[in-house]
C-alpha cells in the first residue's frame, strides 16, 4: 500500500510541475542513452572477445616512448624493428599488417574499385584463419621482388569471380599489373578493416617498410 500511495504522489507531483518533470525526464534519457553507448564501447573493445580461434594467444606489439612531456605507446613498428622481433622470436609466431589503400581491379570485363590490405606471410595461420580455396602466401613471396601474388576475400571471390573453386592460379590485373590468385579466406574470416584482397606485404630496413606501417 505504501507503494501504490507513493506512485500515485510521484505522478501529481508530475502534474504540478510539466516543465520541470519533462527536464527530468530528458536528463535521465541522456544518462541512460550515454551509459549504453558507453557499454557498447567497453563490450566491443574488452568484454567481447576476439573473433578468432584461441584469441587469449593474441598479442600486439607496441612501443613505449618516454620523453619530458610522459609516456606515448604507439603499436606501429618500422622495418628493422619488425626484422629484429621476426628473427628473434623462438616462442612466438609473429606476423603484420601494413595497412591498405584502394586500387581498380579489371575482372569480367570491367573495372572496380576495390580495398587492399598487405599483410606478412604467416598472418592468416597466425590468426587461425585457412584460406577456403588454396593457401596464404609464403616466405619467398614476403620478399622485395618476390611474385607478384593475392589472396582474395571470401565477398570478392563471391561477387566478380562466380564462387570458382579453379581461381588459384588464375591471373588478374589489380592497379594495371598482373597478379596470380593463390587463395581466397572463408566467410568467416574477419579483417580489422575492410579488405577485398591483400598481397604480401615485403617488410624492409629501408625504403617503404623502413616507416611506421605495420601493426
Amino acid at each position: 500500500m505504501d507503494l501504490w500511495r507513493g506512485l500515485r504522489a510521484a505522478v501529481r507531483q508530475v502534474g504540478r510541475t510539466p516543465g520541470l518533470s519533462a527536464a527530468i525526464v530528458a536528463t535521465l534519457a541522456l544518462c541512460i542513452g550515454a551509459n549504453t553507448a558507453i557499454y557498447s564501447v567497453i563490450d566491443a573493445v574488452m568484454l567481447k572477445p576476439l573473433p578468432y580461434p584461441e584469441p587469449e594467444r593474441l598479442a600486439s606489439l607496441a612501443r613505449v616512448v618516454r620523453s619530458a612531456r610522459g609516456e606515448t605507446v604507439q603499436f606501429n613498428v618500422d622495418g628493422t624493428e619488425w626484422e629484429a622481433v621476426h628473427r628473434g622470436a623462438r616462442r612466438i609466431e609473429a606476423a603484420a599488417y601494413g595497412g591498405g589503400s584502394g586500387v581498380n581491379l579489371r575482372a569480367g570485363g570491367r573495372v572496380e574499385y576495390v580495398q587492399q590490405g598487405r599483410v606478412s606471410a604467416g598472418y592468416f595461420r597466425v590468426l587461425g584463419a585457412a584460406p577456403k580455396v588454396g593457401r596464404e602466401f609464403d616466405a619467398t613471396e614476403d620478399t622485395p621482388g618476390g611474385p607478384q601474388v593475392a589472396v582474395l576475400s571470401y565477398h570478392l571471390w563471391q561477387r566478380d569471380f562466380g564462387a570458382d573453386r579453379g581461381i588459384a592460379g588464375r591471373t588478374i590485373e589489380l592497379r594495371g599489373e598482373p597478379f596470380t590468385v593463390v587463395g581466397v579466406m572463408p566467410e568467416s574470416f574477419v579483417s580489422d578493416e575492410r579488405v577485398d584482397w591483400w598481397t604480401p606485404l615485403r617488410p624492409t630496413a629501408t625504403g617503404e617498410g623502413g616507416g611506421r606501417i605495420m601493426g
